[in-house]
Order: structure tokens, then C-alpha cells, then sequence
């Protein structure tokens, strides 16, 4: 009984977990730097149709939701806020942009949207490959 219920609550919290996401840029990394984590922008377009498909069926999906969640702060930004410096503007979308816990140092940029399982091991790279961020 012991084991069934920590293993209940371990099932429940990844069946139900969801994204926080900062929609600006400065309130985003200020989360960061009190977190230790790393930043994981998400640059869109307002049209953009990749958009409705991370959001969908990839932000959506438990093991990738519960992976940003713990590993990361994530931001939903549009490429031309006022908020995000000139210098991680892009012109593609949607762009996944992973910064330092600073804002300062891209880790890694990915263009295009990918189903969970192959945006899945992208995350884990980021971690994997950044022995800061274990």
C-alpha cells in the first residue's frame, strides 16, 4: 500500500501536467535566474501554423509537458515583442530558442515544429549536452 499510493500520485501529476508559460521576455528570465533553469523561448508568428500544432497535439503530450516543467522556463513570445532583444529575433516560425539561466548564451536553436517523441530528445539534448543544467 505503501508504494501504490507515491506511485498513484506520480501517474496522476504526469497525466495532468501543464506548461507555465511567461509571454515576456524579462519576466521569463527573471524566472530563470531564481530557478537555476535554462530559457526555452518559443518565436512564433501570429500566422503561423506550426503554431497550433506544438500547442495541440506537443505541449499537450504528459512526458513533454512534465519534461519542460521541470527542466526549463518556458516563454511563448512573438518574434517582434517589444521585449525580446534584437538579437533572438528571427524571421522563421516558429523558432525554439534555449538560453543560458541568464538570457545571455544561446545552448541551442531549433527551426519547425516536431511531433512529442522527436521534440522530446531535442529537450533531452539541451540538458544532456549542458552539464550546467543537470
Amino acid at each position: 500500500m505503501r508504494l501504490i499510493l507515491p506511485a498513484l500520485f506520480l501517474f496522476y501529476g504526469i497525466l495532468h501536467a501543464d506548461i507555465a508559460w511567461y509571454t515576456g521576455y524579462d519576466e521569463a528570465v527573471r524566472a530563470a535566474k531564481l530557478a537555476h533553469k535554462p530559457l526555452m523561448l518559443f518565436l512564433t508568428k501570429p500566422r503561423c501554423k506550426v503554431r497550433g500544432f506544438m500547442q495541440k497535439d506537443v505541449f499537450t503530450d504528459p512526458e513533454v509537458a512534465a519534461y519542460i516543467e521541470a527542466h526549463f522556463i518556458a516563454a511563448d513570445i512573438w518574434n517582434d515583442h517589444e521585449s525580446l532583444p534584437l538579437k533572438y529575433r528571427v524571421t522563421a516560425s516558429p523558432v525554439f530558442t534555449f538560453l543560458d539561466a541568464d538570457g545571455d548564451e544561446i545552448i541551442e536553436q531549433v527551426v519547425g515544429g516536431k511531433p512529442p517523441s522527436r521534440f522530446l530528445e531535442t529537450l533531452h539534448s539541451v540538458i544532456d549536452d549542458n552539464p550546467q543544467f543537470r
